[in-house]
């Protein structure tokens, strides 16, 4: 080989060295950076004059692509996880807990506790209040959970808009990382920087959205949803979602929200895992299997206590009685049995008349009203709204009832339960449950007792008396036994108590929101342990690379020394020449 051959080959070579040097450098300074792997330079050759010799190279990064798909779907579960245990563990808290006296338990152990101290004191008025205080205090217990579960659904539905915003910023920016890799590629350059930021997109991309990826032939990731939908391929396929402005207990999807579209199609169905998979299922799923077994708790409560009501009379007595039941009018069908008694007394229970009807008589909702505003002493009409209006025609007169052996419709309810007459709590399900509004006015109008059913009952009798405690005495037993509760979100039906029934949902959100919490836990665990085994695996190491310099500056300062003789050689030969 000529001095100029050898002096062409050493020079290749310090030019080589030095950008493996470069690379080993750039290892070192972004060790601690995020996402970012080892890289390598890749040197390469050219034949010249029979000798091999150093013509360039790119740097390349270490690539693990097994653990590297194990690390997405790992931190798909961390996503998914984690979302659900938030959410739960915000609920639970809400709700509080059996042991200690706060929350649903609580306020219905008070109001069983105030309905017992009334059946033995059913002529006292403050404890008439408390009975009524503890009823508003559940009723509004019931209504801040719901509004609880709603505000939660409202949140992760704006969450869901938010975080398909995110995956369409991620996809655009991956998009556009394909397209600068490309392009370095197609030049010779190394693209394993820009490679190790596309890795930390899609990472961020898969907490938020199940997905599947790969790498085409030319080095462009390719990522599809976990049902197959394209969302990037030849360009990022953006989704699109609208989140409302308010939720309800009667929202839901597709009724009520608007679908995620991917290129126009609904995937709301198809999402799975990841944050947005999460948000979905405890918007549609989760969330209101919760709230469905609030509002079965607070049907059953109503249903209950207010038949017992609807069985007795106050004293003292009222003189006007609107019914909750609204939306009734002349012309509705009116299928009846049995007896009710109608009773108009003055303020001390006396009797004034009475009248007996037979329910069985009357085939329309106005057939019954006309009856009844026939008697003496009555007048009965429907409101605006369909509700029954029962007032007594004379000052100083006042309306009592027994409803006897009376049953109206198919559920059999008695006369004053089927239009709500003297109902203890109005609403339907636990984000409207409230106390009737006329005991909020006025609690000495919750009966206690019961109208006299004696068929010797004569004008001038004490027809109901402040110290009956008949009705008292049935709501105690009432809200301590056992009542059939239908199936509601993810309870089977059941027959127990409403205290039972309240406490096996805190119990069960209870220990739904520590399984969450262990699940996404666990979640995290193994996802921390995946993305150590692959920086370990294309991390770097900070001594491998002092070695790996400390070999290069030897290569460096041997191709140096090798230079400086072939400089002396030249010199002898220039010397010899003159």
């Amino acid at each position: 080989m000529s001095l100029i051959g050898s002096l062409h080959t050493t020079f290749s070579g310090i030019r080589t060295t030095e950008a493996q040097m470069s690379t080993v450098s750039s290892n070192v300074a972004n060790a601690d950076k995020a996402g970012y792997t080892k890289k390598t330079y890749q040197t390469t050759y050219t034949i010249s004059s029979g000798i091999t010799v150093p013509s360039g190279g790119v740097a390349i990064g270490t690539v693990d692509k097994y653990l590297s798909k194990a690390v997405i779907d790992d931190v798909t579960d961390v996503g998914y996880y984690n979302t659900i245990a938030i959410y739960l563990d915000s609920y639970s808290s809400a709700l509080g807990t059996i042991s200690t006296g706060d929350g649903i338990s609580a306020s219905l152990n008070d109001l069983a506790t105030q309905i017992s101290a009334l059946a033995t004191s059913p002529e006292d008025n403050s404890q008439k209040i408390n009975v009524i205080d503890a009823a508003e205090t559940i009723a509004l217990t019931l209504n801040n959970l719901s509004q609880t579960i709603q505000g939660q659904r409202l949140q992760a539905n704006q969450e869901i808009e938010d975080t398909v915003a995110t995956i369409n910023q991620t996809l655009r920016a991956i998009d556009d990382l394909n397209q600068q890799i490309l392009v370095l590629q197609t030049q010779g350059a190394s693209a394993a920087d820009l490679e190790d930021e596309r890795m930390v997109a899609i990472e961020t991309l898969a907490e938020l959205i199940d997905i599947s990826y790969f790498t085409s032939g030319e080095g462009q990731i390719k990522i599809y949803t976990s049902a197959g939908q394209p969302l990037l391929d030849s360009e990022a396929r953006t989704l699109s979602y609208t989140a409302s402005t308010s939720v309800t207990g009667a929202a839901e999807y597709p009724a009520n929200f608007d679908a995620i579209t991917l290129n126009g199609v609904d995937i709301t169905g198809n999402l799975q895992g990841g944050k947005l998979g999460a948000l979905v299922e405890l918007r549609d799923e989760i969330l209101v299997q919760e709230q469905d077994k609030l509002d079965e708790l607070a049907n059953v409560l109503s249903s209950t206590l207010n038949d017992v009501v609807n069985t007795g009379s106050s004293y003292p007595p009222r003189s006007e009685m609107v019914g909750d039941t609204d939306g009734l009018s002349a012309g509705d069908a009116f299928s009846a049995s049995g007896t009710l008694r109608l009773a108009v007394t003055d303020d001390t229970g006396t009797l004034i008349s009475y009248n007996d009807i037979n329910l069985g008589a009357y085939a329309t909702i106005g057939d019954v009203v006309s009856a009844i505003d026939a008697l003496s002493g009555i007048q009965a009409s429907l409101s605006a709204e369909g509700e029954l209006v029962l007032n007594a025609e004379n000052a100083g007169e006042y309306i009592s009832m027994n409803q006897m052996d009376s049953s109206v419709g198919t559920s059999g309810k008695s006369f004053g339960s089927f239009f709500g007459l003297n109902n203890l709590f109005m609403g339907e399900g636990a984000e409207y449950i409230a106390v009737s509004d006329y005991l909020k006015d006025n609690p000495e109008y919750l009966a206690t007792g019961v109208l006299s059913s004696s068929a010797t009952l004569a004008a001038g009798d004490r027809s109901i008396s402040s110290g009956d405690g008949t009705t008292a005495e049935n709501l105690q037993t009432a809200i301590n036994g056992k009542f059939s509760f239908s199936m509601a979100g993810n309870f089977a039906a059941q027959t127990v108590t409403l205290i039972s029934y309240s406490n096996n949902i805190v119990s069960h959100a209870a220990t739904r929101a520590s399984s969450a919490e262990s699940e996404a836990s666990i979640a995290q665990t193994l996802y921390d342990q995946t993305k150590s085994m692959l920086q370990n695996e294309t991390g770097v190491n900070i001594d491998e690379e002092t070695a790996r310099m400390t070999e290069l500056e030897s290569h460096y300062e041997a191709a140096a020394l090798l230079i400086s003789t072939i400089q002396d050689m030249f010199d002898a030969l220039v010397a010899a020449v003159r």
